[in-house]
């Protein structure tokens, strides 16, 4: 399958240290960053563990040195960052947000004196207001696509061969390259018919979007028998929640295994399953994820926490403990697919809620209900109407009994209090502009 011998050990590792190996065109390496990813995969741990520190060390001087923001932060908690030496003294930093950057002008947090090699981008959106950035690493193409689509490595390509799959996408941003077909999540709403038709003429190894957007093609290939088959070897959803129903649903009427991705707007794929599908791999080696209690401080395997991350390879706009607004939690046990990447688990988004009256309620609350649900609710949408109704919508697999109806508004006013809990089976659950759906959504002061 490989299409030309690959770098030597040594080649692979001086790139590491030094980044300036000459072109070579036995393989589609042709940028420094190339060499180093290839490099970091391969690199036993102790030496992806020295990268990352020597990366955190220099990316902790330039921000103190050039970013006002940082300098300015840091000064004003009396922090030494001399003591910040390797990853596990990230706990001595302060943790950023969306709003750490919000009111400033953009040159308090962004070094322009650097070459950009990225453009700005922005969030969605879905879980607050958008916030633009400027990417890292993520924002590089052949980097992106050698971490997303890593778990094909096990089925025996190579990094080097990921550009030559045919993977087509169904999402917001387009991506036309060589090997690549994209289709807008829009432009699939409005004629889903031809859509399905132009990616089943691609014949595509892998099919990825949202598993709204998916769950929506397979229910119309079943409705209309005279659309051409969509056979992918592989389906790859993110972005949303995927319940154990709408797995099987998409696997089952595509024929295919599904992988499901844990990745941000930010800093890209994070995490992937491997064939075991319990857990997401972090396979991001230039993003150190943590989690930790609302203190800052580690939380313990299995334990519940907050995700941090901080980008190692983004000068141009550092983002350094940067509290993404997901909750998860690292897995202690070791995976039965041999991995040694630890793997994390997400419950869902801490920031996103409802209040009704005194009471407050969490998008990870609202997740442990339907988790009980998870074979007969393929999606969900939890919508506040006014201070005394709450509507769930609901896509299932088939009718919910009356006694499953009940102990879900049963559930639900047990977080929520004796308010109208209104459940209503739809067919879809329409996405927002940004191309994925809403999981909890207030409606009450429209």
């Amino acid at each position: 399958m490989c299409q030309g011998k690959p770098l030597s050990v040594i080649e692979l590792f001086y790139g590491l240290f030094h980044m300036d190996i000459p072109k070579t065109p036995r393989n589609s390496l042709r940028k420094p960053q190339d060499i180093e990813m290839y490099a970091l995969y391969y690199a036993p741990r102790f030496i992806k563990e020295y990268w990352q520190a020597k990366r955190l060390r220099q990316l902790i001087k330039h921000a103190t040195r050039n970013i006002p923001l940082y300098r300015d932060l840091l000064a004003s908690k009396k922090i030494d960052v001399r003591r910040v030496r390797k990853p596990t003294d990230l706990r001595l930093l302060p943790i950023i947000t969306k709003e750490t950057f919000s009111g400033s002008s953009v040159d308090m947090f962004v070094d322009n004196s650097r070459t950009m090699n990225q453009v700005w981008s922005s969030t969605s959106g879905t879980s607050g207001k958008p916030f633009s950035f400027i990417p890292g690493l993520s924002g590089d193409l052949t980097y992106s696509d050698f971490i997303s689509f890593r778990f094909l490595l096990s089925y025996g390509w190579y990094p080097w061969e990921i550009s030559e799959i045919k993977i087509a996408r169904i999402k917001m941003h387009r991506d036309n390259r060589e090997n690549r077909f994209f289709v807008s999540v829009q432009e699939f709403f409005s004629d889903p018919d031809a859509s399905i038709v132009r990616i089943a003429e691609f014949k595509p190894l892998v099919l990825e979007g949202f598993p709204s957007v998916l769950l929506e093609l397979v229910r119309r290939v079943e409705a209309n028998p005279s659309l051409p088959k969509i056979a992918p070897r592989f389906a790859v959803v993110m972005g949303e929640v995927l319940t154990v129903a709408a797995r099987e649903r998409i696997s089952k009427a595509l024929g295919c295994e599904v992988y499901n991705r844990y990745s941000t707007e930010e800093m890209g794929t994070l995490g992937m399953e491997c064939g075991q599908h319990d857990g997401f791999h972090l396979i991001n080696d230039v993003v150190l994820v943590e989690v930790t209690d609302d203190t800052g401080a580690p939380a313990a395997p299995g334990e519940q926490g907050k995700i941090l991350l901080t980008d190692l390879s983004n000068f141009n706009m550092p983002l350094i403990r940067y509290d993404v607004g997901d909750s998860g939690f690292i897995i202690k046990d070791a995976c039965a697919c041999g991995q040694l990447a630890p793997r994390i688990k997400i419950a869902g988004r801490h920031s996103a809620s409802l209040s009704f009256g005194a009471r407050r309620i969490f998008h990870l609350e609202c997740a442990a209900i339907f988790e009980a649900f998870s074979g007969i609710v393929l999606q969900y949408q939890v919508v506040k109407r006014s201070d005394s109704e709450l509507l769930l919508r609901l896509v299932t697999s088939r009718e919910l009994t009356e006694a499953e109806t009940l102990d879900i508004t049963k559930a639900f006013h047990a977080i929520a209090g004796e308010i109208r809990v209104v459940p209503e089976r739809v067919k879809l659950i329409e996405s927002s502009p940004t191309g994925k759906s809403q999981t909890i959504v207030d409606m009450s002061a429209v």
